[in-house]
Protein backbone atom coordinates (compact mmCIF):
# COMPACT_ATOMS: atom_id res chain seq x y z
CA UNK A 1 0.00 0.00 0.00
CA UNK A 2 1.14 3.53 -0.78
CA UNK A 3 2.48 5.56 2.17
CA UNK A 4 0.33 8.21 3.84
CA UNK A 5 3.20 10.70 3.47
CA UNK A 6 6.03 11.66 1.12
CA UNK A 7 9.49 12.31 2.51
CA UNK A 8 10.71 15.58 0.95
CA UNK A 9 14.13 15.97 2.57
CA UNK A 10 16.48 14.82 5.32
CA UNK A 11 18.85 17.39 6.84
CA UNK A 12 21.46 16.49 9.42
CA UNK A 13 21.57 18.73 12.49
CA UNK A 14 23.61 18.79 15.68
CA UNK A 15 22.52 15.68 17.52
CA UNK A 16 19.99 14.51 14.97
CA UNK A 17 18.15 15.33 11.77
CA UNK A 18 15.12 17.17 10.42
CA UNK A 19 12.90 15.43 7.89
CA UNK A 20 10.34 17.36 5.87
CA UNK A 21 7.20 15.55 4.78
CA UNK A 22 3.81 16.19 3.28
CA UNK A 23 0.68 14.14 3.74
CA UNK A 24 -1.37 12.63 0.93
CA UNK A 25 -4.94 13.88 1.58
CA UNK A 26 -6.22 11.38 -1.01
CA UNK A 27 -4.82 8.38 0.88
CA UNK A 28 -7.37 5.62 1.53
CA UNK A 29 -6.96 5.90 5.33
CA UNK A 30 -8.61 9.33 5.27
CA UNK A 31 -11.72 7.89 3.62
CA UNK A 32 -12.30 5.87 6.79
CA UNK A 33 -10.83 8.16 9.46
CA UNK A 34 -13.12 10.23 9.33
CA UNK A 35 -15.11 10.74 6.09
CA UNK A 36 -15.67 14.42 5.41
CA UNK A 37 -13.41 15.52 8.30
CA UNK A 38 -10.26 13.41 7.98
CA UNK A 39 -7.60 13.29 10.67
CA UNK A 40 -4.39 11.30 10.80
CA UNK A 41 -4.70 8.32 13.18
CA UNK A 42 -2.26 8.26 16.08
CA UNK A 43 -0.96 4.84 15.06
CA UNK A 44 -0.08 6.28 11.63
CA UNK A 45 1.86 9.10 13.29
CA UNK A 46 3.80 6.52 15.34
CA UNK A 47 4.49 4.44 12.24
CA UNK A 48 5.66 7.55 10.36
CA UNK A 49 8.20 8.33 13.08
CA UNK A 50 9.74 4.85 12.85
CA UNK A 51 9.74 4.69 9.04
CA UNK A 52 11.16 8.18 8.58
CA UNK A 53 13.88 7.59 11.18
CA UNK A 54 14.65 4.34 9.38
CA UNK A 55 14.98 6.24 6.08
CA UNK A 56 17.14 8.93 7.65
CA UNK A 57 19.51 6.35 9.19
CA UNK A 58 19.33 4.10 6.11
CA UNK A 59 18.67 1.10 8.34
CA UNK A 60 15.51 -0.96 8.74
CA UNK A 61 14.02 -0.41 12.21
CA UNK A 62 11.32 -2.15 14.23
CA UNK A 63 9.81 -0.36 17.24
CA UNK A 64 10.28 -2.22 20.52
CA UNK A 65 9.48 0.49 23.09
CA UNK A 66 7.49 3.73 22.99
CA UNK A 67 7.70 6.12 25.93
CA UNK A 68 6.14 9.49 26.58
CA UNK A 69 3.89 9.46 23.52
CA UNK A 70 1.99 12.75 23.40
CA UNK A 71 -0.42 13.86 20.71
CA UNK A 72 -0.79 17.61 21.25
CA UNK A 73 -2.80 18.62 18.18
CA UNK A 74 -4.90 16.94 15.51
CA UNK A 75 -3.05 16.34 12.25
CA UNK A 76 -5.39 17.19 9.37
CA UNK A 77 -4.22 16.34 5.83
CA UNK A 78 -4.29 19.28 3.45
CA UNK A 79 -4.52 21.73 6.36
CA UNK A 80 -1.28 21.03 8.24
CA UNK A 81 1.57 22.69 6.37
CA UNK A 82 5.36 22.73 6.69
CA UNK A 83 5.46 19.32 8.39
CA UNK A 84 8.84 18.45 9.87
CA UNK A 85 9.91 15.50 11.97
CA UNK A 86 12.79 16.49 14.26
CA UNK A 87 14.82 13.60 15.60
CA UNK A 88 17.14 14.44 18.50
CA UNK A 89 19.30 12.56 20.97
CA UNK A 90 19.72 9.72 18.50
CA UNK A 91 21.74 6.99 20.18
CA UNK A 92 22.77 4.06 18.03
CA UNK A 93 23.95 0.90 19.76
CA UNK A 94 24.92 -2.38 18.14
CA UNK A 95 21.35 -3.58 17.66
CA UNK A 96 19.11 -0.70 18.87
CA UNK A 97 18.40 2.96 18.20
CA UNK A 98 16.93 5.40 20.74
CA UNK A 99 15.56 8.78 19.65
CA UNK A 100 13.42 11.73 20.70
CA UNK A 101 10.94 12.51 17.92
CA UNK A 102 8.86 15.67 17.54
CA UNK A 103 6.45 16.37 14.68
CA UNK A 104 5.94 20.05 13.86
CA UNK A 105 3.47 21.82 11.59
CA UNK A 106 5.24 25.15 11.19
CA UNK A 107 5.91 26.25 14.77
CA UNK A 108 3.13 24.11 16.29
CA UNK A 109 4.00 20.81 17.94
CA UNK A 110 1.75 17.99 16.77
CA UNK A 111 3.32 15.02 18.58
CA UNK A 112 6.25 14.06 20.81
CA UNK A 113 7.56 10.51 21.05
CA UNK A 114 10.48 8.83 22.78
CA UNK A 115 11.22 5.52 21.12
CA UNK A 116 13.55 2.56 21.02
CA UNK A 117 13.86 0.51 17.85
CA UNK A 118 15.64 -2.71 17.03
CA UNK A 119 17.80 -2.74 13.92
CA UNK A 120 16.31 -5.45 11.73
Amino acid sequence: MKEIYTLDYVRETDGGCDCGIHLDPGHVIYKAHFPGEPITPGVCILQMAVKILSSALQAPLTPVRLRNVKFLQILVPGVAKDLVWRFRDIRCAEDTVDAQCTLYAGESVIAKISLTCRKS
